[in-house]
């Protein structure tokens, strides 16, 4: 999978809101999987908690783009940096997730091979005299 990313350079200007707030709209880069929007909100609730220096609203995701609201002039760094820790954090648990998948998808067509090995050693059997 392709990790997803903000395009920093890609991103409009903030749009102007009311009490000297704005919102920022960034493009997202990179294939979304199914868990990783998912994998993107638990971070982002858990980091939250975590954030200092920051002052902004609610973080939306879209698949091709994110949008904070009531974001105040002088915490973009702190923005930034939350966010690009956020989906950094995202991809790893989306990264760790498909590991999981995959290598239980190995051990399942390992115990129906085995299965299958068993259930012709067993017919063999059956059809001996």
């Amino acid at each position: 999978m392709a990790k997803r990313m903000i395009d920093w350079g890609s991103a409009r200007d903030p749009i102007p809101e009311r009490g000297d707030r704005f919102t920022v709209v960034a493009p997202l880069r990179g294939k979304e999987d199914s868990g990783w929007k998912h994998a993107l909100h638990l971070e982002l609730r858990q980091m939250r908690d975590q954030v200092r220096g920051g002052s902004w609203g609610e973080v939306e995701v879209h698949e091709y783009e994110i949008r904070v609201t009531r974001v105040a002039k002088s915490c973009g760094n702190a923005l930034k940096e939350f966010l690009n820790e956020c989906i950094d954090r995202a991809n790893e648990r989306s990264e760790a997730r498909d590991h999981l998948m995959q290598r239980q998808a190995a051990q399942a067509q390992s115990r129906d091979e085995q299965q299958e090995a068993q259930a012709g050693e067993l017919g063999r059997e059956l059809r001996e005299d």
